[in-house]
């Protein structure tokens, strides 16, 4: 999960790294006395926004009233899709240089890595793309920490002022990337000005599986959905991921989940999502089918439950009062077996639905309906 970048430049700063001073503003209102703090120059850009350099949508400011101006027109507007409500404004860093730093995982040998780049800024993707040459990836092995020799020869070789201070740089961020169990931690780019060095953005993403034990930052998190039916879904504590299809999925337990993606696959459709409902009752399921259902661009729903702790005809009860205060807003098949399947299978027909209970037979069924319909 992502914390925001004032949070991840606050971790920085604790751990002494430099950043520009700055606030968010959530409102024109307060730019003035802002301005005022800073007393100089201003940077203002959109909070939580990815590329938004290459947007067009980080800007300068040398007055209050140009800062104000520039908050009033970004704040309530969309930029790459998203809605903006917030807004840093700080101040404007001379850069001479600007460096990549970064500590991420590398999942092909399960093993963090430390990535620098002397080119950094909004073109590290091309950089990576074009000239690979120019980042280096220096692998970190836990029980040793940072090499540091291997890491002091490439600082050497950059063309960069105070060179034991990006090498502190790098300690600190090690540190950061282990007291707050991260996944990734990342300073692009890393300004140099004159002889200091400053963050001028920063990312910090943090393994979800260690909220337990970071209550410092648990309610610092931003998490990105991309459309309402995802956050309603993460809201619900459901496992759901968009795939774009046209086939909307509610399965119990994410090995159902998959096998029902594959069979939709091998059979020409498209599944629209990835849901493990687990346990749920009826409640929820009912929940689940009026989220799901106003999903744009589904064509048919598949619901594909196996009844063990819970109940069939507890489950069907949920789709019935779906369908009964709703309508059958899409098509919607039934593969649901296991405790008290009969009884279920009679609930379903009393609305219409005749339950599947072959699972090859109820995808192709799904995939039949979702290009007819």
């Amino acid at each position: 999960m992502h914390i925001s970048e004032t949070d991840a430049k606050s971790i920085l700063s604790k751990y002494s790294i430099n950043i520009p001073l700055g606030y968010t503003v959530h409102s024109s209102d307060t730019v003035v006395d802002i301005f005022k703090k800073i007393d100089k120059e201003v940077v203002i850009k959109p909070l939580g926004i990815k590329k938004r350099g290459k947007a067009g949508a980080v800007h300068f400011a040398k007055r209050a009233d140009e800062a104000q101006e520039i908050i009033s027109n970004m704040i309530d507007t969309v930029i790459n899709k998203k809605l903006i409500h917030n807004v840093i404004m700080e101040e404007k860093i001379p850069i001479d240089k600007e460096i990549y730093l970064a500590i991420t995982i590398d999942m092909s040998i399960g093993k963090p890595i430390l990535v620098i780049s002397e080119k950094g800024g909004i073109e590290i993707e091309d950089i990576q793309l074009i000239s690979p040459e120019k980042i280096k990836r220096i692998i970190i092995e836990r029980s040793k920490g940072l090499n540091i020799s291997e890491i002091n020869e490439y600082i050497s070789t950059m063309a960069i002022p105070n060179k034991s201070t990006l090498l502190d740089i790098i300690k600190s961020m090690y540190d950061i990337f282990n007291d707050y169990d991260a996944e990734l931690i990342e300073i692009n780019p890393m300004a140099i000005s004159g002889n200091k060095y400053i963050a001028v953005d920063a990312l910090i993403i943090v393994n979800d599986d260690s909220l337990g034990r970071q209550p410092n930052i648990k309610n610092k998190f931003i998490p990105e959905y991309k459309n309402e039916q995802e956050r309603r879904m993460h809201e619900n504590g459901w496992s759901y991921v968009e795939l774009g299809g046209n086939i909307a999925l509610v399965c119990s337990g994410a090995g159902l989940a998959m096998s029902t993606l594959d069979l939709i696959g091998q059979h020409g459709g498209k599944p629209a999502n990835f849901l493990d409902l687990a346990q749920v009752d009826g409640d929820g399921l009912y929940k689940a089918l009026d989220i799901i259902s106003l999903k744009s661009g589904i064509k048919v729903i598949l619901i594909n439950l196996f009844a063990g702790l819970n109940r069939c005809d507890v489950m069907a009860d949920g789709i019935k009062r779906f369908v009964q205060s709703n309508g059958m807003r899409v098509p919607i098949v039934t593969r649901i077996i296991g405790n008290k399947e009969e009884k279920g299978n009679e609930i379903l027909k009393s609305i219409g639905i005749d339950n599947i209970s072959d699972l090859e037979t109820a995808t192709r069924r799904v995939v039949e309906l979702s290009k007819s319909v």
